[in-house]
């Protein structure tokens, strides 16, 4: 999943500390994460998906289907 958070984070132009802000997490605990000395909770990645909305979930938590969800027509 480590992979994942990182395209969504190099997808959106956000620095690992503006993507924590963003999702409201500590300071440091997305880099610890990326850099392999720490693990996300479900919390962490429900904010991710309550504060990136067009995120698939399938596809941040199990890595299944588009990144990004599927627009429905109007």
């Amino acid at each position: 999943m480590d992979k994942r958070i990182k395209q969504v984070i190099e997808f959106y132009g956000l620095n690992i500390r503006q993507f924590e802000q963003k999702i409201f997490a500590s300071e440091g605990q997305i880099y610890k994460y990326l850099s392999r000395k720490g693990g996300l909770n479900s919390e962490t990645l429900v904010k991710i998906l309550e504060n990136f909305p067009s995120l698939n979930p399938d596809w941040l938590l199990l890595g299944k289907g588009e990144m990004l969800r599927q627009q429905n027509p109007a």
